[in-house]
C-alpha cells in the first residue's frame, strides 16, 4: 500500500510542476509581448525625435520666424531617422507678401532669395525630398514663379543639414526643407 501512496505523491508533485511550467510560460509569453509592445513604442519615439516643425527648422537655422505674418501651416512632413536630424518638409501659405521675411535674407553674408531659374535647384529638390510622402498639391510646381534659397549657398558639395526655401510669388506660398543628415 505504501508504494501507491508513494505513486500518489508522486503524480501530485508532477502535477503542480506542471502547472507552475504552464503559469511561468504563460508569464513568460505575457512579459515577451510587453517588451515588444515597448520597445515599438521606442522605436516611434526616437524616429519622432529627430525632426521638428517648419518654424522649428527656421529657428534651428538661425532664421527670425518673428517676421512671419498672417499664415497658415498646411503641410509638415518630418522624415525618418535614427540618426541625427530627419529630413524635414513644410508648406506655409500666407495670407499676403512676407516681404520683410524675405528681404531679411539679404545680408552682407549671403544673396538673399534668388529669381534665377535653376534646374539644377529643381531638379535637387525634386531627388532629396523623393522619399518623403508629399501630396502633389505641396509639391514644388516649377512652371510657376518662384524665388529660391538655400543656406550656406548653393554651389557646394554637401548639402547635409541645410535649409531649402522656395517661394511661390502668385501662391503666396513657401516651401521649407531640411535636407537632414
Amino acid at each position: 500500500m505504501r508504494s501507491s501512496g508513494v505513486s500518489a505523491g508522486r503524480r501530485s508533485g508532477i502535477r503542480r510542476r506542471k502547472v507552475i511550467k504552464g503559469i511561468a510560460m504563460k508569464l513568460k509569453s505575457k512579459i515577451n509581448v510587453a517588451l515588444l509592445i515597448s520597445s515599438l513604442i521606442c522605436t516611434l519615439v526616437c524616429v519622432g525625435c529627430g525632426s521638428a516643425n517648419v518654424i522649428n527648422v527656421l529657428k534651428m537655422h538661425n532664421f527670425d520666424a518673428a517676421l512671419l505674418n498672417d499664415y497658415k501651416i498646411v503641410c509638415d512632413i518630418k522624415g525618418e531617422t535614427f540618426t541625427g536630424r530627419a529630413p524635414s518638409y513644410g508648406v506655409l501659405v500666407f495670407e499676403s507678401q512676407p516681404t520683410a521675411f524675405l528681404q531679411s535674407f539679404s545680408t552682407d553674408k549671403t544673396e538673399g532669395f534668388s529669381s534665377e531659374k535653376n534646374e539644377a535647384f529643381e531638379n535637387l529638390i525634386d531627388s532629396s525630398f523623393s522619399s518623403l510622402k508629399i501630396s502633389n498639391e505641396y509639391r514644388s510646381d516649377w512652371n510657376e514663379k518662384y524665388t529660391w534659397f538655400v543656406s550656406g549657398g548653393f554651389e557646394r558639395a554637401n548639402y547635409s543639414d541645410t535649409l531649402f526655401m522656395i517661394y511661390f510669388t502668385d501662391d503666396l506660398k513657401l516651401i521649407v526643407c531640411e535636407s537632414g543628415h
